[in-house]
């Protein structure tokens, strides 16, 4: 099936699970994102092109990896060593670049507008905007009506994007707006889950890697990172989050 489940007691607590929390980006969605808006001021120039590339290929975040290919394909280089590198969970990456202090980051001031926006500072002062989507996973809402429509499992949404990005998947997948939560930190969601008896998270990301150690049942999806992949109970081998429904079946039907 694709499935490596981390020990017979996960079998066990499958028939108790009553409630799913899904992250939504690389789970509910692809997480393949694409540079969809670029708003740069008279400051964003070719230098600063390479700077932020030069710090964009030091993650493996999903945003991380979209702004890179389109830096590149504006030309960018990567010529420049990066110090004093820092990456923060759930907000973004900072270094200095050729003696200037550069930081990338989520930006969370339009919610008017469907996507994720990010922000890129030099010296502190904003130089450009951005805004990326990513599209929904095929199988994502049938898996959510499947599981509601089979076991009566309620779904909930949490996600660190902001509310408009965050309720447009809720909506097309249906989750209600009451269990949808945005901009939530790795530290909220893990009180979010823990606050749930009975539990499954389903995530991909460094930052649901708590959350997922703390569940009933932790889920890592298919493409996460190692740092989830350990901190899970279960690990999906197979794209989509299909595969949860029959995990929640091979449960059942064990005990």
């Amino acid at each position: 099936e694709g499935i490596l489940i981390r020990g017979a007691e996960v079998l066990e607590k499958l028939e108790q699970v009553d409630a799913i929390f899904f992250d939504k980006t690389g789970t509910l969605t692809q997480g393949d994102f694409a540079v969809l808006e670029w708003l740069s001021e008279q400051a964003w120039s070719g230098k600063a092109q390479d700077a932020v590339l030069a710090l964009e290929t030091r993650s493996n975040h999903p945003i991380a990896r979209a702004l890179t290919r389109y830096l590149q394909s504006q030309g960018a280089r990567t010529r420049s060593v990066v110090e004093n590198y820092v990456e923060t969970i759930g907000h973004g990456v900072s270094g200095t670049v050729d003696g200037i202090h550069y930081e990338v980051s989520r930006w969370n001031q339009d919610e008017s507008t469907a996507g994720t926006w990010i922000a890129v500072s030099r010296e502190g002062v904003p130089i450009l905007r951005a805004r990326l989507g990513d599209q929904l996973r095929a199988d994502s809402a049938q898996t959510v009506q499947e599981l509601r429509d089979r076991w009566g499992i309620t779904s909930h949404l949490l996600s660190g994007d902001h509310a408009s990005a965050v309720a447009e998947v809720a909506h097309a997948v249906g989750i209600s707006p009451a269990n949808s939560i945005a901009r939530a930190t790795p530290e909220e969601k893990t009180r979010v889950v823990s606050a749930h008896p009975r539990a499954l998270m389903v995530g991909d990301g460094a930052n649901d890697a708590i959350a997922l150690g703390s569940a009933f049942l932790g889920v890592s999806v298919h493409g996460g990172m190692e740092v989830s992949m350990r901190a899970a109970d279960v690990y999906v081998q197979r794209p989509g989050i299909e595969p949860v429904v029959r995990l929640i079946e091979i449960g059942r039907n064990s005990m």
